[in-house]
């Protein structure tokens, strides 16, 4: 599976699993050992759900920057995650663990850390269709998520208005009986690449 050039062109800070010169340079391919056990289950899960899936990370090509999203020295305190794509499906899944350093209240994950994984992960997804930015992102909180519990997610494309995209997301324990956050967000797509 593979996304056209002129795509990757456009998006050179997703990167997919198949992309070989990508693959071998980064750790972020593997399991996280210090994941606990229902992580490390649900990323083999994950890992496994066919041909059409591929694992996406974010890359920041300057060695003086990084993106946000991939904290690698300090990521096992703040949150790590894993995510594969589908095309077919135009959908993103994954699997996130929260660190001490992802709190708010006492072991209680912030707010603004969820909020980043739903912006995060609804910006990659559209943006591998297509050039887009945020406009609008509603967030409802369902149930409190404890630091150092691993959630999964959810992504995918709702439907598209005009030049607009709505994308939703869910994010669950990993077992699905618990709902602890749902997102919509309202993505423009730009018309020749300008707001």
């Amino acid at each position: 599976m593979s996304i056209n050039a002129k795509k990757i062109q456009v998006r050179k800070h997703v990167k997919l699993a198949s992309d070989e010169d990508w693959k071998c340079k980064l750790d972020i391919w593997k399991v996280n050992e210090s994941w606990s056990e229902d992580c490390k289950a649900a990323f083999k899960e994950l890992s496994n759900l066919g041909d059409d899936w591929v694992q996406v990370a974010v890359i920041c090509q300057d060695p003086d920057r990084r993106c946000y999203f991939n904290c690698h020295d300090q990521q096992d305190n703040v949150f790590s995650v894993a995510m594969f794509y589908s095309k077919s499906r135009n959908r993103i899944r994954g699997i996130a663990q929260f660190g001490p350093y992802s709190q708010s209240a006492s072991g209680v994950v912030h707010t603004g850390a969820i909020a980043t994984i739903v912006d995060t992960v609804s910006g990659i997804l559209i943006n591998l269709i297509c050039v887009a930015v945020t406009i609008n992102m509603t967030l409802r909180f369902k149930q409190i998520l404890l630091t150092e519990e691993s959630a999964q997610f959810n992504c995918w494309i709702e439907r598209t208005e005009g030049k607009k995209a709505i994308v939703k997301m869910v994010i669950t324990s990993i077992d699905k009986g618990r709902t602890f956050a749902e997102g919509e967000s309202v993505w423009m797509i730009p018309k020749n690449g300008n707001v």
